[in-house]
Formats: C-alpha cells, structure tokens, sequence
C-alpha cells in the first residue's frame, strides 16, 4: 500500500466558473509555489490565480492551458513568515489539478 499525499494525490476537477483556495501558513523560505494541471477539453482553458497575505499584499495574473495540454504552471511566490491564499478560479473551460509543488 502506498502512502497518500494530500498535495500529490489532488485529482481536483474545476468546471467554468468554480474556484478552489489553498491557504498556506508558517513558510519557512521563499518559494515558488506551482500546480500540475491537465485540460479536459479540447479548447483551451483560462485559469485566473489570486494571491493574497494577511498583510493586504495581493497578486493576480491568468494563465491559459492550451488543447489537451498537461504541465507545470506557476501559481506563484510565496515569502517566509506570511501566510498567504491561493484562489484559482477557472473562467473558461474544464481542468484536473493533480498536484501542488513547493520549489525552492
């Protein structure tokens, strides 16, 4: 039997206009937070990830999983000390996150 993860073993589907939040607290180093994710459809997928700490610091940007695709993407930079929320929230179209990835 293999040991579940619950950042690895996600198989998260997101349809048109849900959204998911991650809240990440006691960051021990800065690092770059990143999302496995696989596009279900076969049109491209607009996903629109927020980032927020408890210090009103925010930051938004889109990114856009093209045809049938299956990769990495970076959700973000998260500093140490903070505690920050991830929103990802999907506008068009239909994804699996199947993992959350802390780089240092």
């Amino acid at each position: 039997i293999r040991l579940s993860n619950p950042l690895t073993d996600l198989c998260l589907e997101l349809r048109e206009g849900e959204e998911v939040t991650y809240t990440i607290r006691d960051v021990k180093e800065t690092c770059r937070i990143e999302a496995a994710v696989r596009n279900m459809q076969k049109t491209d997928s607009t996903l629109q990830i927020t980032m927020e700490n408890l210090q009103g610091e925010r930051k938004e940007h889109t990114v856009i999983i093209a045809e049938g695709d299956t990769k990495t993407y970076e959700l973000g930079i998260v500093c140490m000390g903070c505690e920050w929320r991830i929103k990802i929230n999907l506008q068009q179209g239909n994804v699996q996150v199947d993992e959350i990835i802390f780089q240092n």
